[in-house]
């Protein structure tokens, strides 16, 4: 890996887990948006501690395996053939549809179940929800894949060659 496709990749990752931190968490724990679900202080604080903080934390570190398996992928390939290049992007669509159903799983690990057992705080932020799983998949996948994709297989991630003409590579 270059050391500007090191930086890309670095500088993608601190700005995607910057979002989902620093802007999705304050979004999704407003105590006033909360609590117009519940009355129960308990019930907003349960929903911060239980299932926020761990649902994002673990998207993230999901995230980031995935971002190592396709950048491990990406360094171990090497084709004498476009052809046999772009045929790698079914793999990353393979990988971004299962890093995506893998955030639906944890939605309902850490969303539905301990609510359920605790009876308190109905998922009605579910509306909010997907689209914010949606742009991390974006943000935490994408967005470090089409930077810093290593070698032959660098314009494989959707838009890609695009957003490497942006930046000047």
């Amino acid at each position: 890996m270059k050391p500007k496709e090191f930086v890309a990749l670095t500088a993608s990752i601190i700005f995607g887990i910057a979002i989902v931190f620093l802007l999705q968490y304050p979004l999704l724990s407003d105590d006033l948006t909360l609590s117009s679900l519940t009355s129960e202080i308990d019930g907003i604080e349960f929903w911060k501690n239980v299932v926020l903080q761990p649902l994002l934390l673990s998207i993230t570190i999901v995230s980031l395996l995935f971002i190592a398996l396709w950048i491990g992928i990406a360094t171990t390939k090497t084709f004498t053939r476009s052809r046999d290049a772009y045929a790698m992007r079914a793999t990353w669509f393979i990988l971004a549809i299962v890093l995506f159903i893998i955030y639906e799983v944890l939605l309902l690990v850490f969303g539905y179940t301990p609510l359920l057992s605790e009876g308190s705080l109905p998922l009605q932020l579910n509306w909010l929800i997907q689209p914010l799983l949606f742009l991390d998949l974006i943000l935490l996948f994408w967005l470090p894949t089409a930077l810093a994709t290593p070698r032959a297989l660098r314009y494989v991630p959707p838009l890609s060659m695009k957003i490497r003409s942006l930046i000047g590579g």
